[in-house]
Order: structure tokens, then sequence, then C-alpha cells
């Protein structure tokens, strides 16, 4: 019954929304929003062919531009808003911008904190005075670009296995790895699903923040294995064991990078 409710309540919330946009115009005049930037790694030298991306939107957030760094580390992409709105509507109306770096092997130092922005049409007069959790210098507005560098550190690789109380393994589970800190817009920084063996892969992991590792879905994680840091570079071994919903992490090896 509450799930009929719920599917019932977001239906009458589209009609409505569906109605009040009825007779708006939504045209546009080709306008794009910029980010440019350069990526690093810890030594300051040039990270070329990295992957960036800039996620835009309210609530849902969708894919609207991407691009590559050149042989200097410096990138330009163009994109466009994640939920477009009535032209009478614009003004002051702000959704998130969120500008992502990776790179395979990578990992950035920050979790990509430097671009957790927002865009706009246009700021009203409170807003351009800096009111708010982000003031104009956070905002994309069209055909102004803003800059955001980033640094891209060596990652490590985790390579793990979930047993259950007798050792078997365990198949087709979902593990979440998480922590405290996340990148903009993240609730989880991965997750991955065992084999027929119990193994997992997680790629990419961040060796500068700590992780911790979950089967449960509830809010927070609450079941979550005590914090790791995967402090070096390479491949890091990692044994779960389930007990429910509980996990409880039984062996840890690592493998340096040479």
């Amino acid at each position: 019954m509450l799930a009929e409710r719920k599917a019932a309540l977001a239906q009458r919330e589209a009609a409505k929304m569906a109605a009040d946009q009825e007779g708006k115009d939504f045209s546009t005049n080709g306008e794009t929003w910029i980010v440019e930037g350069r990526v690093v790694d810890a030594e300051n030298k040039p990270v070329p062919d990295a992957d960036v991306r800039v996620s835009c939107g309210v609530g849902s957030l969708h894919v609207t531009g991407e691009g590559k760094t050149d042989a200097d580390g410096r990138y330009r992409v163009t994109f466009g808003p994640g939920i477009m709105m009535a032209k009478q509507d614009r003004v002051g109306a702000l959704q998130a911008a969120l500008v992502y770096v990776g790179k395979d092997g990578y990992a950035e130092k920050n979790l990509c904190e430097a671009g957790n922005l927002q865009m706009a049409w246009a700021l009203t007069k409170l807003q351009l005075t800096g009111s708010g959790p982000r003031g104009p210098t956070m905002t994309f507005l069209p055909g102004k670009s803003l800059a955001v560098d980033f640094v891209l550190v060596p990652a490590a690789q985790i390579q793990g296995t979930l047993i259950d109380k007798s050792g078997k393994p365990v198949a087709n589970r979902k593990i979440i790895i998480t922590g405290d800190r996340l990148g903009p817009g993240g609730s989880i920084y991965d997750s991955a699903s065992t084999d027929a063996q119990g193994r997992f892969t997680f790629k990419d992991v961040s060796t500068v923040h700590a992780w911790s590792f979950s089967i449960d879905d509830k809010s927070g994680y609450p079941d979550r294995t005590p914090p790791d840091r995967f402090a070096t570079p390479g491949e890091h071994h990692v044994t779960l064991e389930a007990e429910g919903n509980v996990l409880k992490r039984i062996d840890f090896k690592t493998s340096k990078v040479p």
C-alpha cells in the first residue's frame, strides 16, 4: 500500500509540473557553459588523456559535457543544463554543475571537490552579492568560463573475496565501498558484484582517504567495516566475511607497485 501511495503521489506531482509548464517558452539561443583548467600529478607534471565530464541537474544529475586533457594536461569542455527551465523562470534558477576528472590507474587527490560548482542562466541581484552557500565565483554562467584544476595521484586496486561464516564464497552479492568523505554528488565511492567464486574488484581507489565496505543498503551504511586506508598504490587483497548484512574483514594483504 505504501508503494502504491508513493506512486500515486509521484504521478500527481508529475501531472502538476506538466500543467505548470504548459504554454511556457523553453527555447534557447544556443547558450553554452564552459569549464577549463589543467590536470597535473603530484609532482605538478601534466597528465594527458584524462577524462573530464560535467554532470548537471537538480536532484538527478545528467552528463551534459565531456572532454579530455591535451599533452600539457589542459582541457576545455562546453556543457549545458541538466534540466531545462522556461525563459521566464531562468533568472536565479540554480542547478548543480559537478566537474569530474579520471584516468585509469589514478584517483583525484581531493575527490574532485574543486569541481563542486553550480550553474545558472542569470543571477539575481541578491545572488550577485554572494548570498547562499556558493557565490558568483562558483557559478557557471553562459559564455563565461570558470577555471577548475585537478591533481591526479596513483591509485590502489582492491581484489576481494566475500565468504560466509563457513568459508564458502558468496556469489552475486553487491559490495559497496564508501567513506566519511565522498566526492561531490556521491553517496558511495563505488560498487561491485561478486562473481561465482565470491570475488570482486574495485579499481582506481584513492590512497589518500579511508574506506569501508558494506553489503547493507541502510542509510549511512551503519554495518560497514571499520575504515581502512589503502595508502600505497598497487594491488590490495581483502577477504570479507558476511553474516546477514554485517561484514567483517578477516584478511588484509598488500602488493606494492614495483
